[in-house]
């Protein structure tokens, strides 16, 4: 993990230049830069109670969704699927390039729940793909966490229920724009409200 944190020295300028009063050995300069820079797979450097150094990995590509329940939904939905992948390796995405997985990405961004996407050596609907194959893999995923269908599945309905219906976050904003014009006042009004009402995405009115 060396090269990461010479790369934040190298590569990174202190964007906060502060000054701590702690022996050197605590690492708060260092922890602090590191801080800064948001890598989705970033290594952090800790200190517990006890003054023991540690290192772990701050796993963050689940982004930030509408509303808790679908972050919830998303995160149960995404280690499902590596669970799924790591005892079905023959179902996986390691036969994907970089490159392949860097573009999937760009598109699903970009063009949302009806995108094309490379897979399995061929372009696939990745509506298709999220319904008829990652869905079911991330359930036979969580099985082998030994969660019960009472804990997993309101989760995965919700993933399901955005599958069908197509609506996400951006989705809902865009259709709430066309339905009502260019107010954003009006836009943030009505996302707040929707996000406290406990109801996840898919099911937003606009």
């Amino acid at each position: 993990l060396l090269e990461f944190f010479q790369e934040n020295r190298d590569h990174f300028p202190t964007i906060l230049p502060t000054h701590q009063a702690t022996p050197p050995e605590q690492l708060n300069h260092l922890m602090l830069h590191n801080g800064t820079i948001w890598r989705w797979n970033r290594p952090l450097v800790g200190i517990d109670h006890n003054g023991n150094p540690h290192l772990r990995i701050e796993h963050r590509v689940a982004s930030a969704g509408p509303t808790p329940e679908d972050v919830i939904a998303n995160t149960v939905f995404f280690v499902g699927t590596v669970m799924g992948m790591l005892q079905h390796p023959d179902r996986s995405a390691t036969a994907l390039s970089f490159q392949q997985a860097k573009q999937n990405f760009y598109h699903a961004a970009r063009y949302g729940l009806d995108c094309a996407v490379e897979w399995s050596g061929g372009q696939v609907n990745l509506r298709e793909l999220l319904q008829q194959e990652l869905l079911p893999l991330a359930k036979v995923g969580l099985q082998q966490l030994d969660l019960s269908s009472q804990e997993v599945l309101p989760w995965l309905e919700i993933i399901e229920g955005r599958i069908s219906s197509g609506q996400n976050g951006t989705r809902w904003q865009r259709n709430w724009v066309a339905q009502h014009g260019w107010e954003p006042r009006g836009l943030m009004a009505d996302y707040l409200q929707w996000q406290h009402s406990g109801n996840p995405v898919h099911q937003w009115k606009y």
